[in-house]
């Protein structure tokens, strides 16, 4: 594995220690999701990023609208 595109993903808690290290990760996530939890792809983006993986969050303005804004996900994700 090379890399992980996270989308408004659902993570258990320590779920980013499975990334390995050497693995780029981007977690986009809606600010007010109600389904999934930004906060929790927030962190557990900042604990995989202090194990050395290339980790990067990028909060998206809103709640649950990857179909609505599919463009912008697909811009930041490509």
């Amino acid at each position: 594995m090379i890399g992980v595109v996270a989308l408004a993903p659902w993570w258990p808690a320590g779920e980013a220690e499975r990334i390995p290290a050497d693995t780029r990760l981007v977690a986009l996530h809606g600010t007010a999701d109600t389904w999934t939890d930004p906060e929790t792809s927030r962190r557990q983006s900042e604990q995989a990023g202090q194990r050395g993986v290339a980790a990067r969050w990028i909060p998206m303005a809103g709640g649950h609208f990857m179909v609505r804004r599919a463009a912008a996900w697909h811009r930041l994700t490509a």
